[in-house]
């Protein structure tokens, strides 16, 4: 009976120790794939569209282009 027990405990540490490593290395590559995927002008691109978008072609920012998002968030970081 107590054989069972430690052979049981055994597997379950040894499958607890196999999800650990394969979560890790999930969000290890996942992290990875999203610093490659992010780049500032990219996103300021985003930004720049999302803003047109939301102020449906007003002209009260119609002059903010993506340079000058660009720049607002390199200010913003510094």
């Amino acid at each position: 009976m107590l054989n069972k027990f430690r052979v049981a405990a055994e597997k379950a540490g040894i499958q607890a120790t196999a999800f650990l490593k394969e979560s890790s290395n999930k969000v290890a590559n996942e992290s990875r794939d999203f610093v490659q995927g992010f780049s500032l002008p990219g996103e300021a691109e985003k930004a720049a569209k999302i803003l047109e978008t939301f102020l449906g072609g007003s002209h009260l920012f119609g002059g903010i282009t993506k340079g000058a998002l660009e720049l607002m968030v390199r200010l913003d970081c510094s």
